[in-house]
């Protein structure tokens, strides 16, 4: 798994440095769900919540409310709502 984050990291700064925000959201999600695989629930939640941010940054860069609705729809970005404690 340490070789997995490592490429993960990677694949990140080189997302950041094209600016593709929907495959960092993705890399970001994909090392939050490593990290909760390892025991590392603060790692995990930091991650998610950049994730989270990112898909935040997204949304509101589309001006138009149909296509910001069936982007917050897709279930990629819908997994990435925190969990309620009581469900």
């Amino acid at each position: 798994m340490k070789g997995a984050a490592s490429r993960f990291r990677e694949a990140r700064s080189e997302a950041e440095g094209v600016g593709c925000r929907r495959v960092e959201r993705e890399i970001l999600a994909e090392l939050g769900r490593l990290a909760a695989s390892e025991g590392d629930d603060q790692a995990a939640a930091d991650l998610l919540g950049e994730a989270r941010r990112v898909v935040e940054a997204i949304a509101d860069s589309i001006g138009d409310d149909e296509l910001r609705s069936r982007f917050l729809a897709q279930p990629a970005v819908r997994e990435l709502e925190p969990k309620r404690p009581d469900g």
